[in-house]
Order: structure tokens, then C-alpha cells, then sequence
């Protein structure tokens, strides 16, 4: 499995089967470094997508990359002039 992360989107390739967790339609996420894995929940799907990639790659910082990401994307008011 081959894992991309964009500024809008997590996409999870593999060998049978490709899945995508839009940003904009996450409704939270698990991870779990016990078991190396980490859990996305979307809007537009029914059961949660999950990554196991395990314990030995699982670093307690993993959060740290995934929510930059999130926020990047997100989109800004203009603020009004004074």
C-alpha cells in the first residue's frame, strides 16, 4: 500500500482497491502507536478507513504531520479594510 498526503486529501492506494479521505469531509482520526495504525472517519463513507503500518514505523509525532496538513488548506475570510 502507498500512502499520499496532500494539503487536501489522504489517499490510500493499493493493490486491489484505491480510497480517498478528503480534508473537507473528515470527521476525525485515530492513531493508535500500539499497533501502528491510524483510523480516518469521513462524511461520505460508512465504515472509517485505517493504515496499518505497524508498531516499528509508529512514532508518537505522527498527529504532528497529519494536522498541518489539515489546516493548510483551509480557506480564509478577507478581512474587512478599517
Amino acid at each position: 500500500m502507498t500512502v499520499f498526503i496532500t494539503n487536501q486529501r489522504v489517499i490510500f492506494q493499493g493493490s486491489k482497491q484505491t480510497r480517498e479521505c478528503a480534508f473537507a469531509k473528515l470527521i476525525g482520526f485515530e492513531h493508535d502507536d500500539a499497533t501502528g495504525s491510524t483510523t480516518f472517519s469521513v462524511s461520505n463513507r460508512q465504515k472509517p478507513t485505517t493504515i496499518h503500518y505497524g508498531p516499528d514505523l509508529s512514532v508518537p509525532s505522527t498527529s504532528t504531520v497529519i494536522l498541518p496538513s489539515l489546516t493548510f488548506g483551509e480557506r480564509s475570510t478577507p478581512s474587512s479594510p478599517s
